[in-house]
């Protein structure tokens, strides 16, 4: 099994939710593809993933390594005091740029709901 189609069978492995939330901060920040909707996102993800299969050994390594270090930038540290600085804000930049009508607003909901997560899991210590 390749790399990529490693990576792409973890990835659908998980539900609905993730697959989604990764997707669209993947294809939104690495891909730059800003159009998609969280559900639209997950469908460019898995179309990025068998295009990537399909090219040369080296192509796939580099897709592999390219989604790993883009998801580690963007996820790895979520779980940690520090590592939610960063996200935080931005997760606080996108709510505000919804209330404002602006592009943002299709993750708005879910950075809603992660940056409520987190409040309560801080509050359950």
């Amino acid at each position: 099994m390749s790399p990529i189609q490693a990576i792409k069978d973890w990835y659908v492995s998980l539900d609905n939710e993730l697959q989604s939330d990764i997707a669209y901060m993947f294809v939104s920040l690495t891909l730059g593809d800003r159009q998609f909707a969280p559900a639209a996102a997950v469908r460019r993800l898995l179309q990025w993933f068998d295009v990537r299969s399909a090219g040369t050994e080296h192509e796939d390594a580099l897709a592999a390594v390219t989604f790993r270090a883009s998801f580690e930038y963007l996820f790895a540290d979520r779980f940690t005091g520090a590592g939610w600085i960063f996200p935080e804000q931005m997760f606080k930049d996108v709510i505000r740029e919804a209330a404002e009508g602006k592009e943002a607003s299709k993750i708005a909901t879910s950075a809603f709901r992660l940056l409520r997560d987190q409040n309560e899991m801080e509050r359950g210590r």
